[in-house]
């Protein structure tokens, strides 16, 4: 994100780019949906960029965590409700040990990846936050009237909330990574026969 804002009368241009197509499309249609918010603040492209990466992490951990609950489902390594309805195949599959130290060793480094990810937008929340306060801060020092306080709360309350939705998912994550750990430890030790 390249953004360049005139403090005296708060007009801004983006150029936003991203590495992944349907990353940038999304961000592009978020943004149309959502221009209102720019009158409120220019800053609210950060908050839509930072929600496009939360959603978007966000399925990659589900499905993380779904094989977790498959492998817990073939070690029998889980409460009955919380068992995994599988194909056949699946559990053929998964009843081999190299097949679930595979699986798990890949899932696991995917959610270690994942934690880092997380955070890192935790981070990217809290610059969103000082840049806030530090565009307030230029703007009373260059003789500018403060940003209307609604503006600025409703820019806040907005980020705060993808920030603890951004925690959430993190601790998600989190769990994931010590149900991973918990399967290595019974995948690693099979039963002697």
């Amino acid at each position: 994100v390249m953004m360049k804002l005139d403090l005296s009368s708060m007009n801004y241009v983006y150029f936003i780019t991203a590495a992944d197509e349907e990353v940038a499309q999304n961000l592009h249609k978020r943004i149309a949906k959502n221009s209102s918010l720019l009158t409120i603040s220019p800053l609210f492209a950060l908050t839509f960029i930072l929600e496009e990466r939360v959603t978007g992490y966000w399925t990659d951990s589900e499905v993380l965590r779904a094989e977790v609950n498959e492998i817990e489902t073939a070690t029998g390594m889980v409460r009955p409700s919380w068992r995994k309805r599988m194909l056949p195949e699946a559990m053929e599959r998964l009843a081999d040990f190299n097949s679930q130290l595979e699986q798990l060793h890949a899932a696991h480094a995917e959610l270690c990846h994942l934690q880092t990810v997380f955070e890192y937008l935790v981070d990217f929340s809290h610059f969103c936050v000082e840049t806030s306060e530090y565009l307030e801060h230029l703007r009373l020092q260059l003789g500018f009237p403060h940003i209307l306080k609604h503006k600025s709360l409703k820019y806040l309350e907005h980020v705060n909330f993808i920030a603890s939705r951004t925690r959430y998912v993190q601790c998600r994550a989190q769990e994931g990574v010590d149900r991973f750990k918990t399967q290595v430890n019974v995948v690693s030790s099979p039963p002697a026969g």
